[in-house]
């Protein structure tokens, strides 16, 4: 079924949708999982909106991996990227350091980032959002800080047919802040596949009949019966 352009979190604090080029792309939802489909040797994004009025914090995988660092996707353990209130950011590629990012491009998932990094290709097809609300600070006699390095934005067995690689090297820009997580992260997931395979699936429907085609009706060919 067609949900639109954006998906929301349960509790609405962020929405998410996903980009090839400038163009957001249609989301499906099926058996309670929402889908993308996939362009092999595109390039694309996702953009996360926080709707709150606070601050979140955002960490986000593809095919399994952390897209700000090179290490297994966990929603505790990972450190993510700060959004403000009411704001947004376009996750363009794979962060390379504070300064650069590669960019998310659709491909085979042999040489996707996960199966050159791990050689596992199980979690190939979903993008994962996990956000974090922040709790007011508390000072602590003992001078502690429970806060974690987390970036903010400045200035990006086989699983699916499609996986994730790295495309060209864009400036980008993160810095640090502090950051102090209250309770635990809503989390979102988007899985992706080419859209032949997801109408097979029966994610997307069969095309109909279009009354606007585009395309010359040929009435000419009658005269020639």
């Amino acid at each position: 079924m067609h949900i639109g352009t954006v998906v929301k979190s349960d509790d609405g604090a962020i929405q998410v949708g996903i980009l090839i080029g400038d163009a957001r792309q249609p989301l499906y939802r099926h058996n309670g999982r929402t889908y993308v489909a996939a362009r092999p040797g595109q390039s694309y994004s996702f953009v996360v909106d926080n709707s709150t009025g606070g601050r979140l914090e955002v960490i986000t995988t593809v095919d399994g991996r952390n897209t700000l660092k090179n290490e297994p996707g966990d929603s505790q353990a990972n450190h993510g990227l700060v959004i403000g209130p009411f704001d947004r950011y376009n996750f363009v590629g794979w962060r390379l350091d504070d300064f650069r990012v590669g960019e998310f491009v659709f491909g085979d998932p042999a040489s996707s980032v996960a199966a050159r990094t791990t050689d596992d290709t199980s979690n190939v097809g979903v993008i994962g959002i996990a956000a974090y609300r922040e709790r007011a600070m508390t000072v602590y006699r003992d001078g502690g800080n429970l806060g974690g390095r987390v970036y903010k934005g400045g200035g990006a067995t086989r699983g699916g047919s499609v996986g994730t690689g790295m495309g060209a090297i864009q400036s980008n820009y993160v810095g640090a802040t502090a950051f102090y997580r209250s309770g635990d992260p809503v989390i979102m997931a988007v899985y992706y596949d080419t859209e032949e395979v997801l109408r097979a699936r029966g994610i997307i429907a069969p095309a109909g009949p279009n009354p606007f085609p585009g395309a010359d009706t040929g009435y000419g060919r009658l005269t020639e019966l």
